[in-house]
Parts: C-alpha cells; structure tokens; sequence
C-alpha cells in the first residue's frame, strides 16, 4: 500500500506525544514494505523532501515564518494547509497514494480531509488525546465539519467516540485504538536497579501534563527518602519557572531537569516509580504506557478514561491532586517493593496484550485495506 501520513509538527523539532506516535506507525508500516510518506509543515534547515529509508519518504510543505511570535501558529497552521493543498495534492496524484491519514484535528486532520477530497483519496482520521473533549453542545461545531470527509475516525478514548456518535456520524466510521508501545525497545532492565531511588516525569513540562504538582510533592517525598532523585525529562514553557521553584523549596540538590533525551528508554530501566499526572486524561499518555512497557511502577492522576490503563491497586496507583497524597503514593511503592515489583510486573503485561506496536500496526494495516477497497 502507498500511505500519506498528515502531521503538522514532526522530530526533530517536535519530539513530543503525536509526532512520535506517527513516527512509530510509519515506521512500522514501511517495515512491512508499504510506501509511507509523511506529510509536515516546512522548517529551517530541513530538505524539503527527505528519503529516512527505501519505504519512508518525509515531505514538508513551504516554510514561512513571521518575526510577531503571537501570529505564528496562524501563519504556519495557515501555511501548512495552503502547501499541503497547492503542492501535496499534486505529490499525491503523482505518487499514486492510496490512503491519506490525518493526526490530530486541525493539525493534520483538516489538511488529509481537504486533499482526499481534491484528489478523491480515502481518508482517515486519528483525534488524539482529549481532542473532542472541549468541546460541547448537541451538535457538530462548523470548525470540525471536516470530519464528515473521512471514510474512518480514530478515536483514543470512549468518550471521544461517543461525542462522534453524538453528533451523527455512523458508528460504521469510528474505530477505537490507542497508542502504540515498541515492546522490544522498552523493556525491563536485565539486572537489578541500584539506589538511591529514582522517580521520573516524562513530557513536556507545561501545565497540561502536571510537572508542577510532583515538584510540590519532593518535599515531602525526601523527609520519608532523603536521597531520592526525582527527574524530569523534557521541555516547556514551565521549565525555568519549575528551576526557580526547586530553588526556594531548597530541593535543587535532589532535582534534575534532563532536557529533551532520545535515550528515554534507558532512563526509564534506571528509574524505580514512573508519574504521570496530566490534570486532563493519562490514557492516552504515550510516555505512561512505555513506563509500563519497561516494567515500572507506575503513579498517575485519576481522571478520564485513566482507569482503562492504570487500575489502582493492580497495574498502578491513582492519585489526587494533593501533593501529599502524591508523596504518600510514590513512597509506599518506595518502600514496599513486593507491591512496586507486582504492579511493574502486571502493567508489562497489560501493554504487552494491548497496546503493542505489532497489535496497534495491524489494526491499521486492516483500517487502511478496508478504505482501499471501499468496504
């Protein structure tokens, strides 16, 4: 199959949740010898058409840039949507794509939607995350009737499928899949873990992913572990205000900003307790699941559709937004490693039934041959 993938932001300049979920899927689908082409806005310094391997191709529309850094998001979503309709569609036709897959909604959705109808391609959608959460009322908003242009909607949480339902679209167009978690990649250490305890955030380090509530938490977490490491892997506008919080909290010796790193896997073998703590949904968290994949125990924030991945007391713990309660949940599993070594060991195997990338690729192989063949 000849597949286009729709992605607004890509590595290396987007290293975060949905490019890295892309990327996983082309890169699945281009070892199984399909033709993958993956579709992202333009940046400085990067080719326009860029040949990763024989089966995997990246195409990056025009690049334009505003020195008003609040007009930026309009100019590049504005300029993504005009070069993926002026230059994609004729990219499309040329290579005789057979399947447009747009990520996210107006991020890589919209544009999939509006070639597949210029180029009359089948076209599939994947809402990510909490997309469709905002918003509300009984019917579909006008900036989403897009959706309606799709052969298939992906959906990653219930909620999102049921809001579609909500809205009229035939229950025959959505599929409901997750995330996927390359198993051989992330997976327990061969040897055990030495101390001091480590206990890691991954993400970006902005308040929709609640880095600020486990900052809160060290305090108290080091007057139970004094020499506990608590690390956090990635960037965000909250970094240097989280750098200066440490600082007054007099824990700067025990905290450690590690930047973005390609080498979460082997972060993550050499941590003992795994946080995700979004205030929005963690079902959907990518780096959550290859925590699990790598045989962490793992704490997360009880909200959403979270208890589909982590049950409390079985494949991980829940937590309130409570800082002590936090601190009280990361030190238990500190402590009673009988009950760390039990959760780590169930939620492996939860990912390893569920969320694998074999599992996740092949349900889309199936999506994709289905929209081919016009069933």
């Amino acid at each position: 199959m000849k597949i286009a993938l729709f992605v607004h932001g890509y590595l290396p300049w987007d290293p975060y949740g949905v490019p890295r979920h892309v990327q996983r899927l082309a890169s699945y689908l281009a070892d199984r010898r399909h033709q993958v082409y993956i579709v992202t806005v333009g940046r400085p310094n990067l080719p326009k058409i860029e040949k990763k391997t024989s089966n995997l191709t990246i195409y990056r529309t025009t690049y334009i840039d505003t020195p008003l850094r609040r007009l930026r998001p309009f100019v590049s979503l504005g300029s993504y949507t005009l070069g993926s309709l002026l230059e994609t569609s004729t990219f499309i036709k040329k290579k005789g794509i057979q399947v447009l897959h747009g990520h996210t909604l107006q991020w890589g959705g919209l544009q999939s939607a509006l070639i597949s109808k210029v180029c009359h391609t089948p076209c599939v959608i994947t809402v990510h995350g909490y997309g469709l959460d905002k918003y509300s009322g009984c019917g579909m908003p006008a900036r989403l009737k897009f959706l309606r242009l799709a052969d298939m909607i992906i959906c990653q949480k219930t909620s999102s499928a049921r809001k579609l339902l909500s809205w009229g679209v035939s229950a025959k167009k959505i599929a409901l899949l997750t995330g996927p978690v390359d198993t051989r990649r992330f997976r327990p250490p061969e040897h055990a873990k030495s101390q001091p305890f480590v206990v890691t955030f991954v993400g970006r380090l902005t308040a929709f992913k609640g880095p600020q509530l486990l900052l809160e938490a060290v305090p108290y977490i080091l007057s139970k572990h004094p020499s506990t490491v608590i690390q956090f892997v990635g960037e965000g506008e909250l970094k240097e205000h989280l750098i200066r919080r440490a600082g007054n909290l007099t824990v700067l010796e025990n905290v450690k900003f590690l930047g973005f790193r390609n080498d979460v896997d082997e972060i993550l073998r050499s941590s003992h307790v795994f946080v995700s703590l979004s205030p929005y949904e963690n079902s959907t968290d990518l780096a959550l699941l290859e925590a699990m994949a790598t045989g962490l125990a793992v704490v997360a924030s009880d909200v959403g559709e979270t208890r589909t991945i982590v049950r409390d007391g079985e494949t991980g713990l829940l937590v309130k937004f409570s800082p002590i309660d936090l601190a009280d949940k990361i030190s238990s599993l500190l402590e009673d490693r009988e009950l760390a070594h039990t959760l780590s060991r169930n939620g492996r195997q939860l990912v390893l039934k569920k969320q694998s990338l074999e599992i996740f690729g092949k349900e889309h192989e199936e999506i994709y041959e289905r929209m081919i063949m016009g069933t």
